[in-house]
C-alpha cells in the first residue's frame, strides 16, 4: 500500500524501523526515509511522523529546524 499515513505501514514504520534504528536518539524525516526509501518517497515521510507525533507516539523536540523527534519514553 502506498499511502503512508495507513494504519499498518504507520505500526510497520514505527514498530520495525523506528523502535530498531532511533532508539534513545534523535532523527529528523531524511534520516526515516534513508531507510524506506525503497517503498515511500521523500516527501511521504514528514505526513508519517507528523501522524505518529500527533498519535503519541513520538515527542517532537522543540526549536529545532528540520523538525527533529525521538521516541517517546
Amino acid at each position: 500500500q502506498s499511502t503512508i499515513t495507513s494504519e499498518s505501514n504507520l505500526k510497520w514504520i514505527y514498530e520495525e524501523i523506528i523502535l530498531v534504528a532511533f532508539k534513545d536518539k534523535e532523527f529528523k524525516s531524511k534520516d526515516l526515509w534513508k531507510l524506506v526509501s525503497d517503498k515511500f518517497s521523500n516527501r511521504q515521510t514528514p505526513h508519517a511522523l507528523t501522524k505518529l507525533h500527533k498519535e503519541g507516539y513520538l515527542e517532537l523536540i522543540e526549536g529545532k529546524s528540520p523538525k527533529t523527534y525521538k521516541i517517546k519514553e
